[in-house]
């Protein structure tokens, strides 16, 4: 069924058409994205012009904050990646900069020169889901520390398996609660978000 548009929407829409994101848009006014896009068309093309190119814009940002990942220059590469994974319009790019950036932020505190996260970080990317659960687990890590029971739960939700997301996702927020917030913003755990029976575990 075609969405009603409100006049009190339509005036949000004309105002923050060029700010928000169409996720953001959508959520906002209870439809989808292709809705709110179509609309915006209609109303003002321009404005998506305007999202079009701060998308791009962090696109190029975040591939800076890669490159100075590999170079290591810690400093500048959490800067960039911080600041993304704080302000991008894409959640998808918020979630992998703040991925990045603790990596970052763990070599600026003299973690471990082998830390493998980045590595199970690029092979979930790459969906190489086995490599990357068994990177996560290696030793226990999983249970012992939350960026690896985080990144191991969103493999499993990406795979299908809900209930092994859902079991890695909860020990990840026992050991760091924040990830509670995280992911639901992170379109990784999209499923699961939509799954009447762990609804719980993404309540505020």
């Amino acid at each position: 069924m075609a969405k009603r548009w409100q006049k009190v929407e339509l005036n949000y829409l004309k105002k923050h058409g060029e700010s928000k994101s169409l996720e953001e848009l959508a959520d906002r006014f209870h439809t989808d994205v292709e809705t709110v896009e179509a609309k915006l068309r209609e109303l003002r093309p321009e404005a998506l012009g305007a999202v079009a190119r701060a998308e791009e814009k962090a696109l190029e940002e975040f591939e800076e904050g890669i490159e100075k990942l590999y170079q290591e220059k810690w400093e500048q590469a959490l800067e960039i990646l911080d600041t993304l994974a704080e302000e991008a319009q894409i959640p998808e790019l918020s979630a992998r900069a703040r991925q990045y950036a603790d990596l970052a932020r763990r070599r600026m505190e003299g973690g471990d020169d082998e830390d493998p996260y980045l590595e199970a970080v690029m092979a979930k990317n790459r969906e190489e889901w086995g490599r990357a659960l068994e990177i996560c687990n290696r030793g226990g890590r999983a249970k012992k520390q939350s960026r690896y029971a985080y990144l191991a739960a969103a493999v499993l939700t990406k795979k299908g398996d809900l209930e092994g997301g859902a079991e890695y996702l909860a020990k990840a927020i026992e050991l760091e609660p924040r990830n509670r917030a995280y992911a639901r913003r992170d379109p990784d755990f999209a499923d699961l978000r939509d799954d009447e029976e762990h609804a719980d575990l993404l309540a505020s």
